[in-house]
């Protein structure tokens, strides 16, 4: 958080596994807010929703999907959407039983541009079911880069940068 508050630019996080352990949560969550949360910048609804099932003993409720049902429903709010989480829906960490379910609601209204997660430390662009949904998983800090996701007209584009 020491390095966050320098950054001269806005900035969102999404919880991620290290950082519940321990007294994290209570940490996590005075520091940043809550687990799960959106907002629409220029009709475009950034959906930040905690996917450590692990971390929550898979009781199923992480991730909440009834959640992020209502938040992807469709308004005159936003147009489309992007749902940012750690750990992918398709990793042993994630609740295997809310698998199916989590992929059927970032599907079913045909509003996400894409979704965006980090646990697997590095850099990958792929669709992982038999549909439209693109996955972006982003660097690491330890590769000593980072994606800058740029959106344009529904349009994205991902590129790479070294620091």
């Amino acid at each position: 958080n020491s390095f966050l508050l320098k950054l001269n630019v806005p900035y969102f996080v999404v919880v991620g596994n290290h950082d519940l352990v321990g007294n994290g949560l209570t940490a996590y969550t005075e520091m940043f807010g809550s687990l799960n949360f959106s907002f629409i910048y220029d009709s475009l609804k950034f959906i930040f929703i905690n996917t450590n099932g692990l971390e929550f003993k898979f009781n199923g409720e992480v991730p909440d999907v009834q959640w992020l049902d209502a938040q992807l429903r469709p308004n005159n709010d936003f147009l489309k959407a992007v749902v940012i989480f750690h750990i992918p829906p398709m990793d042993r960490d994630f609740d295997i039983s809310l698998e199916e379910a989590f992929h059927k609601i970032v599907a079913h209204y045909n509003n996400v541009l894409f979704t965006v997660h980090g646990h697997l430390h590095g850099h990958e662009i792929y669709k992982p079911y038999e549909d439209s949904i693109t996955y972006v998983n982003v660097y690491g800090v330890e590769n000593m880069k980072f994606n800058l996701i740029t959106i344009v007209n529904n349009q994205f584009d991902v590129d790479t940068v070294a620091f």
